[in-house]
């Protein structure tokens, strides 16, 4: 937990330091503008990935990292990225489904969480990493169908758009946590999907206007005179 919440620190300052850079140079602002436009407007998204859940307090239960986990974990998401001083401001929703899994001490559970999120953004040529922030409610099932509560999640991750497309690629770390009759629950998942857009991109044609280029006219020099010995 404490690794992740340092990454996550890590490109918030990432992000925030490149305005300066782009502030200094003209050049590099219209550059990364070319890229911002592929990534506004509305979007939806499927994911699936690996969680890891874990229980504490009245009912307690290690996670346990097996293969059973694999594609137990789905992400729906949707959203309208807006254009933020060269920088991708994101609003949206999700839905994060996490299988059921039978724990050690036989604890058998799964949990779903709803919720909506605020998503900053800088694009980087056709990458758009990004940091998350969310909340929403959890419920959870199995023998711990009693557990509910309002959940905060976190995640950080990237986009790569297909160029002249309105596809892109995905993966994200994910963590969420919430609470309900004296238990809370923990999801730590990795994800990747694709994500389509609404808006399609505009392609720019760079014009290469030709030049005729008239020879150069070369003059000879006059050889001087010669004048004969005396």
């Amino acid at each position: 937990m404490k690794i992740a919440i340092r990454v996550l620190l890590m490109m918030i300052a990432l992000i925030f330091s490149s305005v300066s850079y782009a502030a200094e140079e003209e050049e590099e602002e219209e550059f990364i503008a070319e890229y911002v436009d592929e990534f506004l407007g509305g979007y939806l998204g499927v994911s699936t990935g690996v969680n890891s859940a874990r229980s504490s307090g009245q009912i307690k239960s290690q996670s346990e990292k097996t293969v059973a986990y694999l594609m137990q974990a789905g992400y729906l998401q949707g959203g309208y990225n807006m254009k933020f001083d060269q920088n991708v401001l994101g609003v949206g929703g999700f839905a994060d489904m996490h299988g059921y899994e039978r724990h050690k001490n036989q604890v058998g559970y799964g949990n779903l969480v709803l919720g909506l999120n605020l998503k900053l953004a800088r694009p980087v040529g056709h990458w758009l990493p990004y940091v998350r922030l969310g909340y929403g409610y959890g419920y959870a099932t199995g023998d711990l169908s009693e557990v509910e509560g309002f959940s905060r999640s976190y995640g950080f991750g990237t986009e790569y758009k297909f160029a002249g497309e309105q596809w892109s690629a995905v993966i994200e770390y994910k963590t969420s946590t919430y609470s309900g009759n004296a238990t809370r629950i923990y999801n730590k998942s990795v994800f990747t999907g694709l994500n389509y857009y609404f808006n399609k991109p505009t392609v720019v044609e760079e014009i290469v206007e030709e030049v005729d280029y008239e020879p150069l006219e070369v003059f000879e020099e006059a050889p001087p005179d010669f004048a004969p010995p005396i």
